[in-house]
């Protein structure tokens, strides 16, 4: 399985990502809870991707990092179909997928760091 990973800073209301995010993403599990170092959300969801035969997987999590500010970290896994388990890059357009939503929704964001073929214990 291979995953992909991004780390973004968005500007705007925290519970309004959290709200957008969950509600056009977060298709499996969405949960919130205050800190104090402040808000934390944990977002869960996945989609079919014709090109890999196969769902992806998506995790995001929101921590409040200020008044307006989020940090955002995306991490997609995609299935991967045939013999040579290959997803097709379906883990990637995911992620970009929800960025570039995010960016048409209105939201600020900025790409502090993306990792292609992410391993987090490499």
């Amino acid at each position: 399985m291979t995953s992909h990973y991004m780390l973004c800073k968005v500007s705007g209301s925290f519970e309004q990502l959290a709200q957008y995010l969950s509600r056009y993403f977060g298709n499996i599990h969405s949960e919130q809870w205050g800190e104090s170092e402040g808000r934390t959300a944990v977002i869960l969801g996945e989609s079919y991707f014709v090109r890999a035969n196969s769902n992806a997987a998506v995790l995001m999590v929101l921590k409040e990092a200020g008044a307006s500010e989020t940090d955002l970290e995306i991490i997609s896994c995609a299935g991967a179909s045939g013999v040579l388990e290959i997803s097709w890059g379906a883990h990637g357009a995911y992620v970009h997928r929800i960025r570039d939503s995010l960016q048409r929704a209105g939201f600020t964001l900025e790409v502090i760091k993306e990792t292609p073929n992410y391993d987090a214990s490499a």
